[in-house]
């Protein structure tokens, strides 16, 4: 059984962070309120509104307090807006920068010896470890913060730390241990049904009674938190446990009762506006019905249509994923198939949106807020060195001489991060490939095994199937071996043997051996070049650099298309410009750009053939380790060049 743990950080986080007032009367507080740490704070309050709604507001106004905070040297305050940057980031998915700023603030906290204000960056560290899935080093957070609160005879952060505790005992598979923790922090709640505790924790006791197989213990703690809930106030967890109860009466054999709360959640989820919630309940609802997979496929076919509406990927993943599962129960092989590679190739977009999601972040939320508070401290100095200049001339200039010296210095380093964060992204990008493109088509050929281990195959559906069989083991080879290629030159730096060689026949040779690919799809291939042009370069890099732009025209050019190879001698620079030109899809404007920075993407062709983009990385750094050069023209719709130029033999 299949049970939701619906936000719980999310609830213990409004728990802590609610307020009364609105921005507008925050706003007019900041306002009046002079340059002092009531300011400082202000902002805090403020920007807890905007936490979860906008946080590139959130950002902004904390970093106003902060650099208030720096401008009065009142630590704490700096301690509190670095810790509700940590905040804004965690609940927005960018955990690394979130870590970074809770360390920062816990060690400003540690400074000043505020317990109180440690335990609450624990307890958010321990939050972002466990989302990161480094249950141990979150259960450690959680234990020291206890031990604060415990000192403090704090009851609600107590509970609080028990509620975590089970959470990340439940989420790395200690049930036993998650039931213990939350059954201590349920016995200190008293049935206060006006707490996000409450709720959240007969949610969760309900959740684990639910995966050890006992529904009817899980609907109690399901009820229990029902009854109450259904207020503005508690309008998600109550749709989560309406959610859950409505499994688990699926479960025990109850429809009516569980479609009675399908039902509910539908209305609740269309009175507020979330089509999320309509969308998972129809997921859950045909889950109840999967005795009947006719009808079940109506209700996630339902769910698909809200999904594509409100754009919501993840939900997309879910359905399609149970609708693979639907059609294997029919026997409908193909459609299987079709729907288990369409939530992959999902999957994988999703993991490159989460990605620059998270280095546009890097820019956004840290990197940038850092720079303008250094700038606006070097304002202060320089002010204060021109309110002097005309007391002593020779220091100014010795001050000048410095500034444009740190200056010169500072455009360097920004240079070098610059640089640096190209690197970082080259080698996140690496790990994404090895993660994701390497998993998708190896999960896929357990899969398509699977369905060959089916008696009942027909001869057509045993073809098409080894078929596909082909396709996803003949991608796995195509991307470890560009994947060994890129590593190899990482590793060992790349070697350079020029040699004087006719290029006619490594030319002629790639095109026989990519062949086949290009019948599949009937394109022709034209060789423009001359018998006698010749080359004073790496032979091995010339070749799967023709491998390679060829393989790519193939791939992304339309069925009876034409690729073209052709080579021109420039006499005045003694090379040779190599171009090969399809008519295909073409490449936009942010994609050429993504190449000349010399960034990798995932891509696919016009058949559905998907590509890592360390082909073109590796075409890029031959090229330019034989002196040459490299670049593209291209139009959406209407094909693309690359061109290459070569020093001439």
């Amino acid at each position: 059984m299949k049970l939701l743990i619906t936000g719980i950080w999310m609830l213990i986080l409004t728990a802590a962070f609610s307020q009364p007032a609105s921005t507008s009367q925050f706003m007019e507080q900041i306002k009046k309120a002079p340059n002092d740490s009531t300011k400082v704070r202000l902002y805090g309050k403020l920007t807890r509104l905007y936490i979860n709604t906008k946080p590139d507001s959130a950002i902004y106004y904390l970093g106003e307090g902060l650099k208030l905070a720096k401008e009065i040297n009142d630590r704490e305050g700096e301690g509190m807006m670095l810790s509700q940057l940590g905040l804004v980031n965690e609940v927005h998915g960018n955990l690394e920068l979130a870590k970074k700023y809770e360390l920062d603030a816990l060690g400003i906290f540690k400074a000043i010896k505020k317990q109180s204000a440690i335990a609450v960056v624990e307890n958010g560290l321990g939050v972002i470890e466990s989302k990161k899935g480094n249950y141990a080093a979150a259960a450690t957070y959680f234990l020291d913060a206890l031990s604060i609160h415990k000192g403090l005879k704090d009851n609600f952060g107590i509970m609080q730390g028990y509620i975590k505790l089970g959470t990340v005992n439940d989420l790395s598979g200690n049930m036993d241990k998650a039931l213990e923790y939350f059954n201590i922090a349920w016995e200190m709640n008293h049935n206060d049904t006006l707490s996000n505790a409450y709720y959240s924790l007969s949610n969760n006791i309900g959740i684990i009674y639910g995966r050890k197989g006992n529904f009817k213990k899980a609907l109690e703690y399901f009820e229990a938190g029902i009854k109450t809930s259904n207020t503005p106030r508690f309008i998600d967890v109550h749709i989560s446990l309406l959610n859950n109860a409505m499994k688990a009466y699926g479960e025990i054999g109850n429809k009516q009762k569980a479609l009675e709360y399908h039902q509910l959640v539908v209305g609740l989820a269309r009175k507020y506006e979330i089509p999320e919630e309509e969308a998972r309940t129809l997921i859950n609802f045909a889950d109840v019905n999967k005795d009947n997979p006719s009808l079940e496929l109506v209700y996630l076919k339902r769910a698909l249509v809200i999904a594509d509406s409100v754009e919501s990927r993840q939900i997309a993943v879910d359905v399609y994923q149970a609708m693979a599962d639907v059609y294997k129960q029919q026997k409908n092989y193909q459609a299987a198939l079709t729907a288990t590679e369409t939530y992959q190739k999902i999957e994988d977009s999703l993991l490159n949106i989460e990605k620059t999601k998270e280095i546009a972040s890097l820019f956004s939320s840290y990197e940038l807020n850092e720079s303008k508070t250094h700038i606006q401290e070097l304002e202060l100095v320089n002010q204060k060195r021109t309110n002097e200049r005309n007391l002593v001339i020779v220091g100014i200039a010795a001050i000048l001489l410095i500034l444009l010296v740190g200056y010169y210095y500072y455009r360097k380093a920004s240079s070098l991060n610059g640089k640096l964060h190209e690197s970082n992204k080259i080698k996140d990008k690496l790990f994404s490939i090895i993660g994701h493109d390497l998993k998708s088509p190896i999960g896929g050929l357990v899969q398509t095994l699977e369905l060959l281990e089916d008696d009942d195959l027909t001869p057509d559906e045993r073809k098409f199937v080894i078929g596909e069989l082909r396709k996803q083991t003949q991608l796995s080879l195509d991307t470890l071996n560009a994947l060994l290629k890129w590593g190899e030159t990482q590793l060992k730096g790349i070697s350079v043997n020029p040699v004087k060689f006719q290029t006619k026949e490594i030319i002629k040779r790639n095109i026989d051996i990519l062949a086949k690919h290009a019948a599949v799809k009937s394109i022709t291939v034209i060789d423009h070049t001359e018998d006698s042009t010749s080359l004073f370069v790496d032979q091995n890099h010339f070749d799967f650099v023709v491998r390679n732009l060829l393989s790519n025209a193939i791939k992304f050019t339309n069925p009876d298309g034409k690729v073209e190879i052709n080579a021109v001698e420039n006499p005045k620079e003694n090379t040779v410009v190599f171009s090969v030109k399809d008519n295909g899809m073409g490449i936009g404007k942010e994609q050429q750009q993504q190449f000349l920075k010399s960034n990798i993407n995932v891509s696919f062709g016009t058949k559905g053939e998907k590509g890592t983009g360390l082909g073109l990385l590796l075409t890029k750094e031959f090229i330019q380790a034989n002196n040459g050069r490299v670049w593209l023209e291209s139009q959406e719709g209407h094909g693309t060049t690359f061109y290459f130029s070569l020093k001439k033999g």
